[in-house]
């Protein structure tokens, strides 16, 4: 029983179904044994019951063979691009991801169309690149985190699958189509016959026993999970990332979000290995390329007219938004070079311009925010940022963030920094 609207009580209910041969899947299923059914979950004879319809679907893991036609002109997005068990919200999640990947290349192709006299090079071959790799990553999640949702079925000793299995044997198939029926009805009923005792455990030894096994199972995240933070938001887009994580161990972490080694994990989550080895599956923000750039707070050196106050605080996720905010350009994405003012003074000193649409983020410490910059240098406009906290994304001679605020290349030196490996950067795409 699934709400999908708590303020306005709509709720999907699910049940499995075991449809025989020619018939289609809600066929047994008329609204009053639909109605019955769900007081029957709610424990409620008499409730209030308002069925808009009755459908029926069916469980695939798919990916789309290719994401794009050859030219380019007509893309597979969401859905269209993949399906996924209905378990933890992948479908949705990633068809979003697929939107806000092509969306900024896809801007980006009309704003700055490839030809030999702009050097830009066309990003839209890199979608279904992208995208597919992630998908397929979230096919082999989606399965596992389906598998463990049957563990609480399993816990309570029944099986749609056995008896699926069943129904589709060459023998069943050859019964009379009424026969099939009864045997369906019979098997379902004693099957289930047990779980009436769950109504009573509090004299019933197996009640008791079928409730403390699952709430053993969901107590410890061991079942359906819905939070998957490395899934969500720590995909990356490099070649040489690490797939996903899917052992159990891994997934029973999957709903923490950087906790510090300081604080260790719950008692109740930790496994046989011990607290150590668990730590390092939570998910932790780095600073990647092709993974998101990791937040952080930054405050605009210079007055912003942009600036809604008492609002003085950016995240530096939100610097792509921010520069095409405050940039008079083409209207086209930005991608943002964040640097150094050691990296700001050496781009200055280099022969070469970056493309148009690059912007660049100068970093200051909070206790130098009078380092010197060339503020009148002809290619090199920038906007200035104060951060308080010493981290990888300040320590970084410069960082290429492409607009949907994915790291497409770090250098360490600012020495290696020039408009030339920023072009070299944007045309090897990550």
């Amino acid at each position: 029983l699934i709400a999908h609207d708590l303020a306005n009580g709509e709720w999907v209910f699910q049940i499995p179904v075991f449809p025989l041969r020619d018939q289609p899947p809600q066929a047994n299923f008329p609204p009053d044994r639909c109605i019955d059914l769900i007081r029957a979950a709610a424990g409620a004879p008499s409730l209030d019951v308002a069925l808009h319809s009755v459908g029926a679907w069916k469980m695939t893991a798919q990916v789309a063979a290719q994401y794009a036609d050859p030219n380019q002109q007509v893309f597979v997005v969401g859905d269209a691009a993949h399906q996924f068990p209905p378990a933890g919200g992948f479908g949705m999640n990633t068809g979003i991801q697929d939107a806000h990947n092509l969306a900024w290349k896809l801007a980006h192709h009309i704003h700055n169309p490839p030809s030999p006299i702009n050097s830009s090079m066309s990003w839209l071959p890199t979608y279904g690149v992208e995208r597919k790799a992630i998908a397929s990553a979230m096919t082999r999640l989606s399965l596992r985190n389906f598998e463990r949702t049957l563990r609480v079925p399993t816990a309570l000793h029944v099986s749609a699958k056995t008896l699926d299995t069943v129904s589709h044997t060459r023998l069943f198939q050859w019964l009379p189509q009424a026969l099939q029926s009864s045997v369906v009805t019979t098997a379902l009923a004693a099957g289930t016959a047990h779980l009436a005792t769950l109504d009573s455990a509090a004299t019933s030894s197996m009640g008791r026993h079928l409730k403390r096994r699952v709430h053993e199972i969901v107590s410890s995240r061991q079942a359906l999970g819905m939070l998957f933070y490395n899934a969500d938001i720590g995909y990356s887009y490099s070649t040489n990332a690490s797939s996903l994580e899917t052992s159990d161990t891994a997934l029973n972490q999957a709903h923490r979000f950087h906790v510090p080694p300081s604080r260790p994990l719950d008692d109740s989550v930790a496994d046989s290995k011990g607290l150590s080895d668990t730590v390092d599956l939570v998910f932790t923000p780095q600073l990647q390329e092709g993974c998101r750039i990791p937040h952080q707070w930054l405050r605009k050196l210079h007055d912003d007219p942009t600036m809604h106050p008492p609002t003085n605080l950016w995240s530096t996720l939100d610097l792509p938004q921010r520069v095409l905010l405050t940039t008079p350009k083409n209207g086209g994405p930005n991608f943002v070079l964040v640097v150094q003012p050691a990296t700001y003074a050496h781009l200055a000193a280099t022969d070469g311009a970056l493309p148009s649409y690059v912007a660049i983020v100068v970093l200051h410490p909070n206790n130098n925010m009078a380092t010197p910059v060339d503020k009148n240098h002809p290619t090199l406009d920038h906007h200035a940022y104060v951060y308080t906290e010493a981290t990888a994304v300040t320590a970084a001679a410069a960082i290429l963030v492409r607009p949907d605020g994915h790291v497409a290349r770090i250098w360490s030196q600012a020495t290696d920094v020039s408009p030339a490996s920023v072009h070299t950067a944007m045309s090897s795409g990550v």
